[in-house]
């Protein structure tokens, strides 16, 4: 078993949480994209074609819900690897940490989740898509 890492394993974590974060931003331009292109879709056959608005509230729902899914696992991969950074961290390293500002573990899993975008986003989409869908339902 190794003991802890060496000083270059530190551009290596830091890489790696640069690339979670590259996952976030995409995931999150793609969920915008999506629901853009979602609402349009909405707003052209809301009058017209009543019978696409239930598939089209279902699958902003779905794309919202797999998206979180997505940006839930980027997300505890970056709280990986700062507690692994952390654990293992040489004792003789000088050099600057693997991520500019490090909130404690315990806020980032219970507080942090309900302020952070790309877990507020998802489920802000979700709600608009049942209020669509029920205003839909009643309008019917």
């Amino acid at each position: 078993m190794c003991s802890k890492w060496s000083k270059d394993d530190a551009k290596i974590v830091r890489e790696m949480i640069l690339k979670e974060n590259e996952f976030i931003n995409h995931r999150l331009t793609w969920l915008a994209a999506i629901q853009a292109l979602l609402f349009t879709a909405l707003g052209v056959v809301w009058e017209k074609a009543q019978g696409l608005i239930n598939l089209l509230g279902v699958i902003g729902i779905a794309v919202s819900i797999t998206s979180f899914v997505g940006l839930l696992i980027a997300h505890k991969a970056i709280s990986k690897l700062r507690s692994e950074w952390k654990t293992n961290r040489p004792t003789d390293y000088v050099g600057p940490d693997v991520i500019g500002y490090s909130i404690p573990n315990k806020c980032v899993d219970f507080v942090l989740p309900v302020l952070l975008p790309w877990f507020v986003l998802p489920w802000l989409f979700v709600g608009v898509w049942i209020c669509v869908l029920v205003k839909h339902c009643n309008r019917a």
